[in-house]
């Protein structure tokens, strides 16, 4: 089904797919062979689930589907359609969507259980659409057009837009000069503001063409709904050139051969697993899907170069028309096996398994191998995902291989383990050689084991947030020509966290003190305390991660006049990727009794509006009089955790010594329309808090540290807490993370 409703059926061209994956005549062609392509979908998960229940009811063997969200889990309705439609014997291949690298982003549908979630990587060693932009002071750079429109000829001016010796944004028309830059070919940085709304105003400034500079590493994929003039990717690393270039001045833009660095590496854009919730190994594979040319609308017999997992699944799906035609009396595990466990991780020279699955894929091969390899039947992903670890001792798990030879000839392999980067960790396999017989099956035992202590922590030794994992991957290699050389790869999957079990209690009120002990953690955790001001009794209808336990908050002084405020929420369960919901902290600073702003959490793309999520969280202020909106700071919300820590600037909330109190309470938001709205409120004073507060206190494993604190009673009288609300990131996810003292009022 298509994005306009119609629907195909017919006959599979054999010859034609032959032909593009270079498969000989030796495969017979399937008369009854069907497939069904479901793309651009933008609409309810009921149009996606109705085409794919089609689907099974009109007996199509394959489904591929460009198409999907953003932190997908098992539970969608569209990924339980995708089960069953396999489940119902149908090849799904779905891609993995174009979020990036983020823990947790991978889209569904292509998260359900037995759906082939598509990867994409670059395929291309030149960039298409390559152009040069010669300064007339002698440099030049390499960039990419982002859109098929006529490049100005000749030497044009070049207007390098900056404030304060950097690059600026072009979000505002006061970042292009007074006079406009007509006829201009205009350098700017990305960031901030949509896409369309710096084209926008490159064309209200008269610009010939714009050019925008990555604020990351490599070229980018732009989402541009309404293009007017060419758009030009460049690159971060020319950043340097271009401010050193004197103004005014003129270049020269062309057409180039440029090769690309990104040359047979997952796309940048490519979304990143596992699966929310369980952390179960998503995406299965991967296939090109960089500027992949194709058909186009209004082309006639031409067609266009796009980029996404999108273009990647087309691919798959080519693959698995073929696996089908190859072993016409094989069931969908065996069919997804031959696809997902023939792929080659060694064709990816940055090969990890939580971005790239199984590898790449390899249409001779899974045409051509007679043997399967799973992980046993329990575990009906087909991979060997051991799930989410938090470690207060050594993990050790075991997986069974199920070898199954669908040929007459015997076959052996020797089976090794290598790991990807990751934590430290170890693979034991129960023999290094499988042997079996015509129409046999095997097993292989993996064992794997972690150290507890060196399954990492929640943040870096520089604070930053990281993800821990421990992969790698099982080779089946044949012996002496068997299974047609055809290698087998499964890779193993497990995200790790090294845990605290730091414990608080209150000691002595005339000279209160808080004790901290980590009795059995393997890791220090941190007492971070807060003045613990909501309360959520009961769970309610949301997602347990996103469900609010406790609410507390602390001032961070920066000067006599201006404070950073962060807010921290306590879950009762653990969320994956934070940015999959909102969490809101509603503040009344002149005690009116209505809330002046709104200090919200979301995902900087969607909340950006730069075209899809990408897992990052941030925080965002908004005046609710003038309905102004700013980003105040990254968000502090460790993976797999069950905190969030949202930082405010108190000047940024007109809070200062001479207004110094605020009352605040909570709003609460999953990604699948849960809401829990707090009644209660809570009252802060950010310059003399009526508790201690921003005290930062480690505690190693095994230690006791006894921290001495303060409550003042005359502002308690006027800015009363419920207690202290020590805050271990590092804790087992849960209630544990927050320890909340009450305090005898």
């Amino acid at each position: 089904m298509t994005n306009d409703g119609k629907t195909y059926q017919g006959p599979y061209d054999e010859a034609a797919y032959s032909a593009g994956f270079g498969i000989g005549p030796g495969v017979a062609p399937k008369a009854d062979l069907y497939m069904v392509r479901v793309f651009g979908c933008t609409g309810s998960t009921e149009v996606v689930t109705d085409a794919i229940e089609w689907a099974v009811h009109n007996n199509m063997d394959v489904i591929s589907m460009s198409l999907g969200g953003v932190y997908g889990s098992r539970l969608s309705s569209d990924a339980i359609a995708s089960d069953n439609a396999a489940k119902a014997g149908i090849i799904v291949v779905a891609a993995a969507g174009n979020a990036g690298p983020a823990p947790y982003v991978t889209g569904d549908p292509s998260t359900g259980t037995g759906v082939i979630s598509v990867a994409a990587n670059n395929a291309r060693a030149f960039l298409v659409n390559g152009v040069k932009i010669a300064f007339a002071s002698g440099p030049s750079v390499n960039g990419v057009e982002a859109i098929e429109m006529p490049l100005p000829t000749g030497s044009v001016p070049a207007v390098i837009l900056t404030t304060g010796g950097a690059l600026s944004l072009g979000c505002n028309t006061t970042d292009y000069p007074a006079g406009g830059v007509a006829g201009a070919v205009v350098i700017l940085s990305r960031g901030t503001c949509s896409f369309d709304s710096k084209m926008a105003n490159a064309t209200a400034a008269r610009a010939s063409a714009i050019g925008v500079v990555n604020n990351a590493s490599g070229f980018f994929n732009p989402l541009l709904t309404n293009p007017t003039i060419p758009f030009i990717e460049l690159q971060l690393s020319d950043t340097p050139t271009f401010l050193s270039q004197p103004q005014p001045t003129t270049a020269g833009i062309a057409a180039a051969n440029v090769p690309d660095a990104t040359f047979q590496l997952a796309a940048a854009f490519s979304s990143g697993g596992p699966r929310t919730d369980d952390g179960a190994l998503k995406p299965n594979i991967t296939a090109p899907g960089v500027n992949v040319f194709s058909t186009d609308i209004g082309t006639g017999t031409g067609g266009t170069f796009d980029s996404g997992t999108s273009m990647a699944t087309p691919h798959v799906a080519g693959v698995a028309a073929l696996t089908v035609q190859a072993h016409k009396a094989w069931h969908e595990p065996g069919l997804r096996a031959a696809i997902v466990e023939t792929a080659s991780p060694a064709a990816l020279p940055d090969y990890q398994p939580r971005i790239e699955g199984s590898g790449l894929v390899q249409p001779v091969g899974a045409v051509g191998t007679q043997v399967t390899a799973r992980a046993d039947q329990a575990n009906k992903l087909g991979l060997l995902s051991f799930g989410i670890a938090e470690l207060t001792k050594n993990f050790k798990e075991e997986r069974d291989i199920v070898l199954r030879n669908h040929d007459t000839f015997p076959a052996t392999f020797t089976a090794t383990a290598t790991s990807s980067a990751g934590v430290p960790h170890s693979v034991d396999l129960s023999r290094s050689t499988v042997s079996l017989r015509g129409h046999d099956e095997s097993i292989l035992r993996v064992n794997l084991s972690v150290p507890a202590g060196s399954a990492g922590a929640t943040h870096d030794t520089s604070g930053n947030l990281v993800f821990n994992d421990a992969s790698g991957v099982i080779s089946l290699k044949p012996e002496a020509g068997a299974n047609s050389g055809v290698a087998l790869s499964l890779p193993y999957y497990l995200v790790t966290h090294a845990r605290s079990t730091v414990d608080a209690t209150l000691r002595d009120a005339k000279n209160p003190s808080v004790r901290l002990t980590n009795k059995q953690g393997v890791i220090a955790g941190n007492g971070d305390f807060y003045a613990w001001g909501l309360f959520n009794k009961e769970t309610k209808d949301i997602s347990a991660g996103f469900d609010p336990r406790a609410v507390g908050v602390q001032s961070n002084l920066i000067s006599a006049t201006d404070s950073i405020l962060v807010f921290a929420i306590n879950t009762y369960g653990r969320f994956s990727n934070a940015a999959q919901g909102e969490f809101e902290i509603l503040i009344d600073v002149d005690g009116d009794g209505v809330y002046d702003y709104e200090l919200f959490s979301g995902d900087t793309g969607l909340v950006e509006s730069l075209g899809e999520a990408t897992g990052q969280l941030a925080t965002f202020l908004v005046n609710l009089k003038t309905k102004t909106e700013i980003v105040e700071f990254l968000g502090d919300a460790p993976f797999d955790g069950s905190t969030i820590e949202m930082p405010v600037l108190a000047s940024d909330l007109g809070i200062s010594p001479t207004n110094p109190r605020f009352t605040y309470t909570l709003k609460a938001f999953d990604n699948l329309g849960g809401e829990v709205d707090l009644k209660s409120t809570a009252s802060f004073n950010a310059f003399t808090s009526a508790l201690s507060t921003a005290l930062f206190v480690p505690v190693g494993p095994n230690l006791t540290v006894d921290v001495p604190v303060s409550i003042d009673k005359a502002e308690f009288k006027k800015t009363p807490a419920l207690g202290f609300m020590v805050v271990t990131e590092d804790n087992l996810s849960g209630e544990s993370q927050a320890n909340l003292l009450k305090v005898p009022e």
